[in-house]
């Protein structure tokens, strides 16, 4: 779940980092440190400046995971998986 989580984050800075030439997206620099500051404002950013990519996406959904993961990651709820399920 991480490391989809944060694939997910990274391809989304990534897709609003990229030259206007190559998205035809207008991002400034200041407003692209903004939106890069924390995830839920990377996915305002990509709904705002690239609605057309998001086509039978759920962004509530991606934000939800996103915030199950974190809670997961940083505050621990004893939720893990088997130690055995890995290795079959």
């Amino acid at each position: 779940m991480i490391s989809i989580d944060n694939a997910v984050e990274l391809m989304i800075k990534t897709y609003l980092g990229l030259p206007k030439r190559i998205t035809g997206l207008v991002i400034t620099r200041k407003e692209f440190a903004e939106l890069s500051e924390g995830f839920p404002s990377l996915i305002d950013g990509l709904e705002q400046h690239a609605p057309d990519k998001l086509d039978g996406i759920d962004l509530g959904t991606i934000e939800w995971y996103h915030r199950l993961r974190n809670e997961l990651y940083h505050q621990g709820n004893g939720l893990t998986v088997e130690p055995t399920y890995p290795q079959d």
